[in-house]
């Protein structure tokens, strides 16, 4: 039985940090009102939407440019 205890011990403690990190990163977190909201809404309309091959394309481009610079 204390082997058991004694192999608890650390995850007792590292799921209490996880949980105090979670919390903290909860109260860092913004509600927006609604017409922020309606705001924020109108505002990403205006930027254009990419599709998924669109996004894989040009994370392939920042890849092999970054690649290039860096001499990886």
């Amino acid at each position: 039985m204390k082997q058991y205890i004694t192999l608890l011990l650390p995850f007792l403690f590292l799921s209490s940090a996880v949980a105090d990190e979670n919390r903290y990163w909860y109260e860092d977190c913004r509600v927006y009102s609604l017409d922020e909201v309606t705001e924020l809404s109108k505002k990403a309309k205006n930027e254009p939407v990419l599709t998924v091959d669109e996004l894989r394309v040009k994370g392939k481009k920042f890849t092999e440019g970054y690649v290039k610079k860096r001499g990886v």
